[in-house]
């Protein structure tokens, strides 16, 4: 296989809500700078109806409720940004060591 042409795609991860436990595409890390915590944007397939139809969700959902399911090297390209106080996104930057 040619790995220029490789096709990629996110890794997947794992959501658990309750009892339930939903496969999804992290697609990206998102930092919330006024709540201070760390969101996950995932896209998964939800079916419903009849006859069944296929619809694709898109959600951001807790950072504590993602669970890695691929191997840690799986992650590292995922997108992380930031919504600051103000708005805006951005990418994100860690912030500087504190001194000692």
């Amino acid at each position: 296989m040619d790995l220029e042409k490789a096709v990629s795609c996110p890794p997947l991860v794992q959501l658990a809500a309750g009892e339930e436990r939903q496969p999804a595409y992290l697609l990206a890390w998102l930092w919330m700078e006024r709540g201070r915590e760390w969101r996950a944007v995932v896209t998964y397939p939800h079916v419903t109806g009849d006859p069944p139809a296929a619809r694709r969700v898109v959600a951001d959902v807790s950072g504590h409720s993602v669970k890695p399911i691929e191997p840690p090297a799986a992650y590292a390209d995922v997108p992380r940004l930031q919504l600051a106080a103000d708005g805006t996104v951005g990418p994100w930057e860690p912030p500087p060591p504190s001194d000692p």
